[in-house]
């Protein structure tokens, strides 16, 4: 659901324009364009009533563009934009659909293209937006298969669209054409990029998609092989690694494989502590990973060390996420309570509900 057309700063827009050369400047000097500009000032201040209205106006006085000028399907998509953040979402839909029909008339030209299967991808935003997922998976195949024609089936730049197809799909209950998209991705990269980042990623996503459908065990291989390819890239004692381990870690937990997720938790702890200090926000997410792991064992003693040192974190920090502090502590709390230490359990949660009533 990416956006081809990106609505502008139009405040540093005007600025270049005296930086243009004249033939430029004229063209940005068209009529239509002083409302276009105004109107996508708006939008950046978020005045869409207002904003609609420039954009109505740029529209007529546009008319005598050629109806397939990427110029006019410009002003109708940020026009559509204007009364999608209204909720305007039919009127949305006229105009996103008439961009659409306009950008299937321009022809065969990369230009045409990328225009068309914006307006896919805009629609596609749209339905999802008002969560009619069928109408947005429609459009959303549409645009991917316009991207297919214009730079082949296996093109890295498929890449975002099939990423927001996969979640798409996973969101509709479609499992098995998620998880075929998913390995798609894994496989572009593998042609394209092979042992880089990029393929790394795509196959810890595609680990990250068998965690949340409980399939576990199928996690294990592409969340060890994303790991290898940057083990061998940036080292075994790079930050780089630190949200892969600890994926994994939550792999091997998830599987029951305790002994397993606690190396590689210890493993993403001490690279966090060497390369960013033992009182670290990253050292108390660490922690805190490891905290967790032994509670679920009920190896309460180990976990209590965890829960203290990740919470010392948080309390000594001045950037400390407010949010992950009161999380720590009520994880704390209730591990508190299992163990059977009601008093130490109340007091920590009493410091909790403080932070949450901004005391």
């Amino acid at each position: 659901m990416r956006k081809q057309i990106v609505a502008l700063n139009g405040a540093l827009i005007l600025n270049l324009i005296f930086l243009l050369p004249p033939t430029l400047a004229q063209a940005v000097n068209s009529p239509w364009e002083k409302p276009n500009l105004a109107g996508k000032a708006l939008m950046q201040s978020g005045k869409f009533a207002e904003a609609e209205q420039q954009f109505k106006q740029a529209l007529l006085l546009a008319q005598k563009l050629s109806p397939t000028d990427s110029r006019r399907i410009e002003i109708l998509t940020n026009l559509a934009e204007s009364y999608k953040h209204q909720e305007k979402f039919v009127e949305a839909e006229a105009f996103f659909k008439q961009a659409a029909e306009l950008a299937e008339k321009g022809g065969n030209s990369a230009t045409a293209k990328a225009n068309l299967s914006s307006a896919f991808n805009n629609l596609a935003a749209l339905y999802y937006k008002e969560n009619k997922l069928s109408d947005a998976e429609t459009y959303m195949q549409k645009a991917i298969e316009v991207e297919e024609k214009s730079s082949g089936f296996n093109d890295k730049s498929l890449v975002g669209d099939l990423t927001e197809l996969a979640k798409l799909y996973k969101e509709e209950s479609k499992i098995e054409l998620a998880e075929s998209t998913y390995k798609r991705i894994v496989k572009i990269w593998e042609k394209n990029a092979p042992d880089s980042s990029q393929q790394a990623m795509a196959l810890d996503q595609l680990a990250g998609f068998y965690r949340s459908i409980k399939k576990v065990a199928e996690a294990e291989g592409p969340g060890k092989e994303a790991l290898s390819i940057l083990e061998k890239k940036y080292g075994k004692e790079s930050t780089q690694l630190v949200p892969f381990l600890s994926n994994l870690g939550n792999t091997f937990k998830a599987m029951g494989k305790s002994e397993d997720a606690q190396n590689i938790y210890l493993r993403a702890l001490h690279i966090e502590e060497k390369v960013h200090g033992e009182k670290s926000a990253e050292v108390s997410h660490a922690c805190m990973n490891l905290a967790k792991l032994f509670k679920a064992q009920k190896n309460y003693k180990e976990a209590e060390q965890y829960y203290k040192k990740a919470i010392a974190i948080n309390e000594s920090s001045p950037s400390t996420n407010k949010k992950d502090y009161v999380y720590n502590l009520e994880s704390f709390a209730d591990m508190l309570r299992k163990s059977g230490k009601e008093e130490e359990a109340e007091s920590v949660q009493t410091k909790a509900d403080a932070l949450h009533e901004g005391k």
